[in-house]
């Protein structure tokens, strides 16, 4: 993550685990890297911003969130699939088979 609203601590804390925050400057490349360095072919990313283009872009699968925020193009266009909020992109893990059903070709 790059924290931008600096609310990572929380998270971290509620979830029990410790996020990966990434430095500034060179975000999306980072965030690329650390999903070549956890392997691609076993990592699905989740993103918004235009920051997460390349990581949603080295993972097997991509997945863009809609958001509060905004979307930024770049990352649309990236992603494999599309989920209204994070919790439905989340529930693609516990119901795989709509990731099955959606890239279907």
């Amino acid at each position: 993550t790059a924290d931008t609203h600096g609310r990572q601590a929380i998270i971290d804390r509620q979830l029990e685990l410790t996020a990966v925050r990434i430095q500034p400057g060179g975000e999306s490349l980072q965030k690329a890297e650390y999903v070549r360095k956890l392997g691609s072919d076993k990592v699905a990313a989740i993103g918004q911003g235009a920051n997460d283009v390349e990581m949603l872009a080295a993972a097997r699968i991509g997945i863009c969130v809609m958001s509060v925020e905004g979307v930024a193009k770049e990352t649309l266009f990236a992603a494999d699939l599309i989920a209204p909020t994070i919790l439905s992109a989340l529930e693609l893990f516990e119901k795989p088979l709509r990731i099955v059903a959606s890239l279907r070709k």
